[in-house]
């Protein structure tokens, strides 16, 4: 995959568009079926947006180390933006606990065998 390209991954919009396209009578037939369907088509969109996003972070970190910002300088500001996405998505306690879970790894005692 050159610079340019991008990874498309189906959005949550289009696979919900698909299974409304199904008929309603197989729908019904094969309700636990159409649950696992859709149940494993969103795990794919996530896992999929996963990817996308830890490369554009990767990306974006990996820029800025090249222009000789201070780690700590970058980590300040992936904080304030995990703080933005928090009070914008509202997934304050998820990111909270993600950064409770950081923060005690950060500071643990190493593990000595």
């Amino acid at each position: 995959m050159t610079e340019k390209q991008h990874f498309q991954a189906p959005t949550l919009k289009s696979i919900l568009a698909k299974l409304s396209s199904e008929t309603t009578s197989h729908k019904l037939h094969n309700t636990d079926m159409d649950k696992k369907s859709t149940e494993q088509l969103i795990d794919q969109v996530r896992s999929e947006d996963r990817k996308v996003a830890h490369e554009a972070i990767a990306n974006g970190v990996r820029e800025s180390q090249e222009r000789w910002i201070e780690a700590g300088l970058i980590a300040e500001a992936l904080t304030a933006e995990l703080v933005k996405i928090a009070h914008t998505c509202r997934s304050k306690r998820q990111i909270a606990a993600l950064l409770q879970s950081i923060a005690d790894d950060l500071t643990s005692e190493p593990n000595m065998h």
